[in-house]
Parts: C-alpha cells; sequence; structure tokens
C-alpha cells in the first residue's frame, strides 16, 4: 500500500502562498481520513446487507421479475422507448446545431460544421425515426395534400 509521501510541513509552506495548495492539502487530509475509515464502512455495508436478507428473506421470492414486471414485452417496451428517446435528442441535437450555426453565421464566425453536423443530426433522427415505426408494425403517417 502506498502511504503519502509529502510530509504536511512541505505543503505548510505552499499553502501560506496558493489557495490551490491549501485545497489540495485539505484533499490529502480527506483521502486519509477516508483511508482510515474505509474498512469500517465496509463492514457496515455488510452488516446492513446481513440484516436486510435476515429480516425479510422473502421478499426476493415474491412478485414478478424486478425489470419485466411479469411482463414478458416490458423489455422490448424499454428498447422502443429508448430509441424513442433517442431520435428526439437527434432532433433537438439537429435543431440546436443549425441554430448554432445560424447564430455564428450572423456573429461572423465560423459556422460550417454546425450547420453541416446539424443537418446530419436531423437526418439520421428522421432515418431512424421512420426505421423505428416500420420496426414497430406501424406505418408513418404521411400529410395528404
Amino acid at each position: 500500500m502506498n502511504q503519502l509521501n509529502v510530509a504536511f510541513g512541505e505543503l505548510d509552506y505552499f499553502s501560506d502562498q496558493s489557495r490551490a495548495a491549501r485545497l489540495a492539502r485539505t484533499c490529502f487530509k480527506a483521502a486519509v481520513f477516508l483511508r482510515l475509515i474505509q474498512p469500517v464502512l465496509i463492514c457496515l455495508a455488510a452488516a446492513m446487507l446481513v440484516v436486510l436478507s435476515v429480516v425479510c428473506p422473502a421478499a426476493a421470492q415474491t412478485g414478478g421479475p424486478i425489470i419485466t414486471g411479469s411482463n414478458p414485452n416490458a423489455p422490448i417496451t424499454g428498447i422502443q422507448n429508448l430509441v424513442t428517446l433517442g431520435v428526439w435528442l437527434l432532433i433537438a441535437a439537429g435543431i440546436g446545431g443549425i441554430g448554432w450555426a445560424l447564430i455564428n453565421g450572423m456573429r461572423r464566425q465560423s459556422w460550417g460544421a454546425q450547420l453541416i453536423f446539424g443537418a446530419a443530426c436531423l437526418g439520421f433522427g428522421g432515418i431512424v425515426a421512420l426505421w423505428n415505426e416500420y420496426a414497430n408494425g406501424r406505418s408513418p403517417d404521411l400529410p395528404t395534400f
């Protein structure tokens, strides 16, 4: 186990000079304190786990599965929801990137990369949304003219 090699006396000189040195000294003291109480924390966590398993041993056997909640389609629904969230995040990033490009263009700064990647996010988000609709057996609603 590596011990702290910097003497606190050497840090006294630096702590008079610099705020960062005072912060470093405080961090060193906190690390030493946490290293001292680490075995106690581990023993307390293990004891709490043992007490909880002894007090209520049947809790692990009641109800349905934790993740699916007795619904076999729950993982699939969760993945569909994650894909939908990803689509919305891509669309939001695309709109944000194009808006950032417009602001940078008005400020006469470089704007091409923001515009390209914003459009790419919008396009990829649209492709993933279309694929998600077809994969879930739904036909996307297109406007009629």
